[in-house]
C-alpha cells in the first residue's frame, strides 16, 4: 500500500512518512525545494519534485497511490490559504468514486477560545478574526468533509499545540537572545502534543477512522504558557526563569501563532484514546531536555 504524502518534511508530516515507513508502507512524498527532497529521501521515502499548486501533479499522483495524507503549510498566509483552495478540492475530485482515504491534518486553532474546560469534537469553531492564519482549515474541513458523499472516505485530525520539533520551539517559549519568553502574564491553558504520538495518531487514523471521523490530537493535562516557557528554559540550562512579553512584542516573532497565547485551548483526545491511540509523551513538563534535542 503506497501513501501519497504531501507536507512530507514538515513538523507533522516528517515524522509522519516516518511512521508509515517503520510499518512498512510505501511513501510517495511530494518535495518543493531541493532540501525537502534530501529530507524526504533520508526518511526512506520516494520523492515527487514539484509543488503542491500543480493540479495535474498531485491529481496523477493521487490516483496512483492507495491514499492520502494532506499536511502542507506555505507561509505567507495569503499564498498557503490560497493553495489548500486549490489542491484539496482537486484532490478530492480526483478520489471521486474510489474509496480511498483523505487524512486532512487541520488545526486546534479553529475552536477558539474553548476556555478552561477540555471540548471534544463537537465543539463548534469560534475562532476570532483576528486570528484568521486557520480560516483556511474552517473552509476546508466542511469540503473534506463533504466528500464522503462522492465515495472518499475522508478523515480529519486536529493537532493541539505541537512539540517534539527544534523547528517549532522557538513559539513554544519565545526564544530571544538565549532566554524564554511567555505573553502576558502566562496563564492561558494550552493542550499539547509530541510530534511522534501525533504521527502515531494519524497513521491509527488512516488505517482505522470511519469515514467522515474528525480526531483531536491532544496527549496529557493542559499547561500554562508561562510553565510551558520555563520548561523550555530548563531543557535548556538557563535555569528554569522565563520573562513576560507583550502581545505587540510577540507578534512580530511568533506571527500568525500569536493567538495559541493569548487564549485557552483545552482538547480532549478521548475520542483519539477509543480508537486505540497510545501517546507516549503525556507531560510536557518533565524533562524538557529530552524533547527539546528532537
Amino acid at each position: 500500500m503506497k501513501i501519497f504524502v504531501i507536507g512530507g518534511s514538515g513538523i507533522v508530516g516528517l515524522p509522519t512518512v516516518r511512521a508509515l515507513r517503520r510499518k512498512g508502507y510505501g511513501v510517495l512524498a511530494l518535495a518543493p525545494t531541493e532540501d525537502d527532497v534530501r529530507i524526504l529521501r533520508e526518511a526512506d521515502a520516494d520523492v515527487l519534485p514539484g509543488d503542491v499548486r500543480d493540479e495535474n501533479l498531485i491529481a496523477a499522483a493521487a490516483r496512483h497511490c492507495d491514499a492520502v495524507i494532506y499536511s502542507m503549510k506555505i507561509r505567507p498566509l495569503a499564498d498557503w490559504i490560497a493553495a489548500d483552495r486549490l489542491a484539496v478540492p482537486t484532490l478530492l475530485r480526483q478520489l471521486t468514486g474510489s474509496g480511498k482515504r483523505f487524512v486532512y491534518i487541520s488545526g486546534a486553532n479553529t475552536y477558539g477560545d474553548t476556555g478552561r474546560t477540555e471540548v471534544d469534537e463537537t465543539y463548534p469553531p469560534n475562532d476570532p478574526p483576528e486570528y484568521g492564519a486557520w480560516r483556511g482549515y474552517k473552509e476546508m474541513e466542511p469540503l473534506v468533509l463533504r466528500s464522503t458523499q462522492d465515495g472518499v472516505h475522508p478523515i480529519i485530525v486536529k493537532p493541539a499545540q505541537i512539540y517534539g520539533d527544534q523547528r517549532i520551539t522557538f513559539r513554544l517559549g519565545w526564544i530571544v537572545d538565549g532566554a524564554a519568553h511567555y505573553v502576558g502574564d502566562g496563564s492561558n491553558l494550552i493542550s499539547m502534543v509530541h510530534a511522534h504520538d501525533l504521527a502515531d495518531l494519524i497513521v491509527l487514523a488512516l488505517e482505522r477512522a470511519p469515514a467522515g471521523s474528525i480526531y483531536n490530537a491532544s496527549a496529557g493535562r493542559p499547561v500554562k504558557w508561562k510553565e510551558l516557557a520555563e520548561a523550555v528554559s530548563r531543557g535548556y540550562g538557563w535555569g528554569g526563569t522565563a520573562t513576560s512579553v507583550t502581545v505587540e512584542e510577540a507578534k512580530n516573532s511568533i506571527g500568525i501563532g500569536i493567538g495559541n497565547h493569548t487564549r485557552d485551548i483545552c482538547l480532549s483526545s478521548a475520542k483519539a484514546l477509543a480508537l486505540g491511540w497510545t501517546p507516549k509523551w503525556t507531560d510536557v513538563l518533565a524533562n524538557p531536555e529530552r524533547w527539546l534535542k528532537d
